[in-house]
């Protein structure tokens, strides 16, 4: 037989189905066995285990994880030997069944896969190890140590799968739980110690391991211990024992420490850190990012320049080195390598390294860390900042990368490149090159091709508004271009107020193309009606960008009356909208006319059967006070609010109660400062 797979198990319903399940294609594929060692389990294991293997044997356990697995070991009969734990899920046998079946076995002694250990049950957070777990199966060779058992003797040549298992073991059902885990470990660690009279100093670095949780003080004591006797004996076990200390430095916001020990390390003798070693990307990550911490931006772009060469090689299994096979990486990890990237992506905008930055994206690997929603925008952002002081060399490279939702996101920021773009032609040539199978999109760019270099993008609009585009550009083309809008009005297909908002913030002229837009070449009033609520839209939008809106505001007026008189009806016999416009023609030939008491009449009709326009409404006012000085020097406020009142109180002399105390709440809300507030309530109620 070829090969032999052993696990020992005790309780381990949650996970060993799902562990099984993904190690058949191992069992299916190539000449092998399952062995499995129950220690006790009082749930559904045993159950669970006999359904994919007629060999599932019984342990009593005596407290010694190797004992356990050297049983199985014993009762195995392949050449070779695997051990995997029942949290542990294979996320391929890929790599594993080809090993086995093309010979390459022959080649070597010993075997590792990655070890993934995620933080908690978002799956987000992890740090990967790279464990020894495939060996060849002698009469020699055999499991030690009580706890954290490794295979003796240990034998060279090693193949390095980048398979990776995920491990779950790091989830507790309870706070109990994991302090009967803790307690079991850290017995069996303290036990080995005092028994050996000249310990492996790897088991300091386990004991420090096994007392974080719940021990901080005996923790670090057996961290600094271990790193004193390993820097005596100079034992590479050093190199882990400093990971450990780093990650504890750097979780506390220590920069200047982080960078000290980094510093050491890089000065280890050759007898423990001989040459470049896989650790190196874990240092290199620590001491950049403490550096960008201080606001040293320039020396931590040198520090993450060293990094991801080292990374991009021990990621790929070309660089794996024995501490690797002692503690997992806790910050260069593929689950951290977004934020490295970032962090190393904004030092160099901020320091204007645009050279530097494409230097490290060539090689990237963004495939994940790229594709989370949460960040993808922050980082495309990124992208496209440096893209513009590249010429756009990454752009197809990077498009490429994305799947689909990173590609939707990148289409949108080739929208924004292009209307913030001095030089729009050369922009739009960059991206039909690469984006001209993309539907709809290849269409929108020739449109702002024909827009940008022609004055006239009407064939692709036409389309585009045909086709039920999603992009909002077609009506910024028909306004600019002073094309008639009623084709994509009437079509159907576009919410107004949003495609008007989307255009406001992608296009900085879209204001004065909406001001200049010559309304004699629309004829049909539900057409106008529309434009109405793209001028709303549009003033809405300008007060956000502190523009001024006189201009529109005007406009919006004159439309409002226009269509009354199309309809041949008063402002007063309308509602909605177009009300309110026609009341803003009235108010603007007020102010031209100084007639604030009428004004102010007009603005409070406006705002109680159109509260949606009061922003606008109170931008007006202010420009009114603001431009006018009157001779008495109280500002334009004072006058509109003593004209308010004035009406007010007329109101109530009339015997008009209830729209006097409209009129009232509607000023309280405009001035609630105003000290007469208090009388007139008593006038009113």
């Amino acid at each position: 037989m070829l090969l032999s797979i052993g696990m020992i198990v005790k309780n381990e319903e949650k996970y060993l189905e799902k562990c099984l399940s993904a190690l058949k294609p191992i069992l299916e594929n190539i000449d092998s066995e399952l062995i499995i060692a129950d220690t006790g389990s009082t749930d559904r294991t045993v159950e669970i285990a006999k359904k994919f293997t007629d060999k599932v044997l019984y342990f009593e356990w005596v407290k010694d994880f190797s004992a356990a697995r050297n049983f199985t070991m014993d009762n195995s009969t392949g050449e070779w030997y695997m051990f995997i734990d029942a949290d542990e899920v294979l996320t391929s046998c890929d790599e594993i069944i080809e090993f086995f079946k093309s010979g390459e076995y022959k080649k070597y002694n010993t075997a590792t896969y990655i070890v993934r250990n995620y933080a908690d049950e978002t799956l987000t957070s992890y740090s990967d190890f790279t464990a020894p777990r495939l060996t060849r199966h002698t009469k020699d060779v055999h499991f030690v140590n009580p706890i954290h058992e490794v295979f003796d003797p240990f034998r060279l040549p090693v193949k390095h799968f980048i398979t990776w298992a995920e491990h779950y073991g790091y989830f507790f059902g309870s706070e109990e739980e994991h302090k009967a885990k803790f307690k079991r470990n850290t017995e069996l660690l303290l036990n080995r110690l005092k028994a050996e009279t000249d310990p492996d100093m790897i088991l300091y670095l386990q004991l420090f391991q096994g007392f974080i949780s719940f021990d901080e003080e005996s923790a670090l004591k057996y961290l600094e211990e271990g790193i004193e006797k390993c820097l005596q004996k100079k034992d590479h076990v050093a190199i882990p024992l400093y990971m450990e200390k780093i990650a504890l430095l750097y979780n506390e916001e220590k920069w200047q420490q982080v960078i000290d020990v980094c510093d050491k390390y890089f000065q280890f003798p050759e007898a423990i850190r001989p040459g470049v070693i896989s650790a190196d990307a874990e240092f290199y990550a620590f001491k950049a990012s403490a550096l960008k911490q201080l606001g040293n931006n320039k020396d931590a772009i040198a520090e993450y320049m060293k990094f991801f060469p080292v990374y991009n090689e021990v990621i790929s299994g070309r660089l794996v080195t024995v501490e690797m096979m002692m503690s997992g990486f806790k910050f260069a990890s593929p689950s951290n390598y977004g934020k490295l990237l970032y962090y190393f992506l904004e030092c160099c905008i901020e320091e204007g390294k645009y050279s530097s930055a494409m230097q490290v994206l060539k090689t990237a690997d963004i495939s994940d860390c790229y594709n989370d929603p949460k960040n993808i925008h922050a980082q495309l952002n990124q992208e496209f900042t440096i893209m513009r002081h590249t010429e756009y060399k990454r752009a197809k490279a990077l498009y490429s990368q994305l799947n689909e939702q990173g590609q939707e996101v990148y289409r949108a920021f080739v929208r924004r490149e292009i209307a913030d773009a001095e030089n729009k032609a050369a922009v739009i040539a960059v991206f039909k090159k690469i984006l001209k199978d993309n539907g709809n999109f290849s269409v929108l760019l020739e449109a702002y091709s024909s827009h940008y270099l022609n004055s006239d993008s009407s064939a692709e609009t036409a389309e585009l508004i045909k086709n039920a585009s999603e992009y909002s550009e077609p009506l910024y083309f028909l306004l600019s271009e002073k094309k008639d809008i009623s084709p994509f009005i009437k079509s159907g297909n576009y919410d107004i107020k949003e495609t008007t908002a989307l255009c406001c913030s992608c296009f900085s002229d879209f204001y004065s193309a909406a001001e200049n837009y010559p309304l004699n070449i629309i004829s049909d009033p539900s057409v106008l009606e529309a434009m109405l609520e793209i001028y709303e839209t549009t003033m809405l939008s300008a007060l956000n960008s502190q523009r001024d809106i006189q201009k529109l505001f005007i406009c919006w007026g004159r439309l409002g009356s226009e269509l009354c008189r199309m309809k041949e009806i008063s402002p007063e016999q309308t509602d909605g909208i177009t009300f309110a416009a026609a009341y803003a023609d009235k108010i603007t030939a007020d102010i031209s006319a100084k007639e604030l008491r009428a004004c102010a009449a007009d603005m409070t009709a406006l705002i109680r059967k159109y509260p949606q326009a009061k922003p606008i409404i109170i931008y007006i006012r202010d420009s009114i006070t603001k431009q006018e000085q009157p001779v008495s020097k109280a500002d334009e406020m004072a006058a509109l609010a003593a004209a308010l009142k004035n009406n007010i109180r007329s109101l109530i002399a009339a015997g008009k109660t209830d729209e006097a105390r409209h009129i009232f709440e509607e000023y309280i809300k405009i001035n609630p400062g105003d000290r007469e507030i208090t009388a007139l309530r008593q006038e009113l109620y």
